[in-house]
């Protein structure tokens, strides 16, 4: 029995059994139980699979792995080093690994770490283990193998796949199901599982995953609707593998992933797979013909009987006003014997085309109105706490900002650079005069400025662990952070949030980074915002929180209103079932 079965999934139990082990002995006293943990997860997730799934690798006195998938989280933990701790965890001490980790989006190389993500000790130097780090390769499977001469690994397992978003780099995993090579999955939850199968049938897989709930999984409930780190496991294996020649339907893959990237603000803070695209009846209807209701996105609901779209809210639903109603020939389409994530996109492409589009008119009718009383709640008069320095500092920027300046002396060469795009002149320039980070060109901004407006992130990257300043302001008042919230890409803002960035900072008038997310209807951005708890009731000036004025912001997501009022502390919408409607308003529930 290996310590896994010993432990009966209980995480205190094998990291208590861990701790007696001669590896982790230096980490017996003062290190807490949650470091020991994070160290173990990725080889516990990698021994539960394999004998659950492929206990035939337990018979082998050498196990070659590749671990695919995104840098920045517990697969690469310790520079891959606690795969060295399977033969342990399997009770093989004879057993030698040899591991690789390959990151197949090296865009993402960046990618922050949350602090839950990875442990702060090292198998480094510690005795009774060859604590070698796994190798790096960020290149593509065919690169790999190539590399290796062909020589094809014991088991591949790829971590949250994303089949839909690096094509060529998943159409090359037929080379290892050609070599005849044990290929796993872990997926965030089971719907994900269905919506890689439904997206594999794209490559030419017909696969029925037998997939089991990872028992040492644990849930983080800020990660929201993004489901929990190897939650689930399954084995792709198809029942036949496709020609090499075989044309891959790169149109589905595309359509999925533009409904998830439509959908991405909400599963910042819950899980939309759960209600989107599936029909209901109405809360309470027990009736023989019961009125069924599809989810769709932004907390509504359709009907397939009448072609009503209700909002749904807390204790009720209301139907959507305007000529909204979908006709019957839309109606008809719904494919209701279809897998669950082709029946989500449906229900987006419905919103999107079909709802949406009919709803517009009464959207740009009611603008107008809105963009007057945001220039109300501009004109406001600062609150009556602010200090002087606060009331001096928000009238320079009221009036423009600080007056343009030289550049810092000796940093015309590096600002000329930057300008001209000549990048690699501008890091050797940095490099040799590290000082020049914080130099500042006539309108008050850094170099990082300039590296993060032109998208250059692996330069601001190391910037920034050279010690740029995040929060730097320019002469009109503003931070980089401000500017990365304007476009919906989170990816910026969790750099900057890495390196020191403060979430809430103001800019020279006193606008937040939510704030400016909310008016620029950056959602996916505003919706990363409030799952760390930023202050929604942060400002200089009164009327301008968030707090104040979400309830004006006529473009604002449902789903992400009720996550900023369950912040505020009123009521939540979680729409898993449809609200019965109030008996004036009932048409058949």
């Amino acid at each position: 029995m290996h310590p896994l079965s010993r432990a009966h999934s209980d995480w205190s139990a094998l990291v208590a059994e861990a701790r007696r082990w001669p590896t982790l002995s230096p980490f017996r006293e003062g290190v807490a139980d949650d470091e020991v943990r994070l160290l173990l997860k990725a080889p516990v997730a990698v021994a539960w699979w394999i004998t659950t799934f492929a206990p035939e690798l337990l018979k082998r006195d050498h196990l070659d792995l590749l671990m695919v998938g995104v840098p920045g989280g517990p697969s690469a933990a310790d520079e891959g080093r606690p795969y060295q701790l399977l033969p342990l965890l399997l009770e093989r001490p004879k057993l030698t690994v040899d591991a690789t980790v390959m990151l197949w989006t090296p865009e993402a190389r960046f990618a922050p770490r949350p602090q839950y993500a990875t442990p702060h000790i090292s198998l480094d130097g510690q005795p009774g283990v060859d604590a070698r780090p796994a190798t790096l390769f960020d290149g593509s499977l065919k690169q790999w193998l190539d590399g290796r001469n062909g020589k094809a690994p014991d088991l591949c397992l790829l971590m949250h796949p994303s089949f839909d978003e690096r094509i060529k780099f998943f159409a090359e995993v037929r080379l290892l199901l050609a070599a005849g090579v044990t290929v796993g999955c872990f997926s965030r939850g089971a719907e994900k599982v269905e919506r890689d199968a439904w997206l594999l049938q794209a490559y030419g897989y017909d696969v029925t995953p037998a997939a089991q709930q990872n028992p040492w999984s644990r849930h983080h409930p800020e990660l929201r609707g993004h489901g929990s780190w190897a939650a689930v496991g399954w084995q792709l294996k198809p029942s036949s593998i496709p020609p090499a020649d075989f044309t891959i339907d790169e149109a589905r893959l595309h359509r999925a992933y533009d409904a998830q990237q439509f959908l991405q603000h909400e599963f910042e803070v819950w899980n939309p797979l759960q209600f989107i695209g599936i029909a209901r009846p109405a809360e309470g209807d027990t009736s023989a013909d019961p009125e069924l209701f599809v989810g769709l996105p932004d907390h509504h609901a359709l009907s397939l009987r009448t072609g009503e779209v209700w909002a749904l809210e807390p204790d009720k639903r209301v139907r959507v006003e305007g000529n909204v109603a979908l006709p019957p020939e839309v109606l008809a389409t719904y494919p209701g014997e279809a897998p669950a994530f082709e029946r989500l996109l449906w229900a987006v492409d419905v919103y999107r085309e079909e709802f949406r589009r009919r709803e517009a008119a009464d959207i740009l009718a009611r603008s107008a109105a809105q963009v007057e009383h945001l220039r109300t709640q501009v004109a406001l008069s600062l609150q009556g706490k602010a200090s002087r320095a606060e009331i001096d500092a928000f009238t320079t920027y009221y009036h423009g900002g600080v007056d343009p300046g030289p550049a810092t002396p000796g940093s015309d060469a590096l600002f000329k650079a930057l300008r001209t795009g000549d990048w690699d002149e501008a890091a050797a320039l940095v490099a040799a005069t590290p000082a020049l980070l914080h130099a500042e060109d006539e309108d008050g901004m850094t170099p990082l400025f300039h590296a993060f407006r032109t998208r250059h992130f692996e330069l601001a990257r190391r910037w920034l662990e050279n010690g740029a300043d995040t929060n730097h302001l320019d002469h009109e008042g503003f931070a980089i952070i401000h500017d990365a919230v304007k476009r919906d890409d989170t990816a910026p803002v969790e750099l900057l949030q890495r390196y020191g960035a403060d979430l809430n900072l103001g800019t020279g008038m006193g606008f937040t980074p939510a704030l400016l997310a909310l008016r620029y209807g950056t959602w996916s951005v505003f919706a990363f915002l409030l799952r760390q708890h930023v202050d929604l009731n942060r400002t200089a000036l009164a009327g301008t929180s968030v707090a104040d004025q979400y309830e004006h912001v006529e473009g604002l997501p449902r789903v992400l209103r009720s996550a900023i009022e369950q912040r505020l502390g009123k009521r939540r919408v979680i729409p898993l079932v449809v609200m019965a409607p109030e008996p004036h308003t009932s048409q058949a529930a």
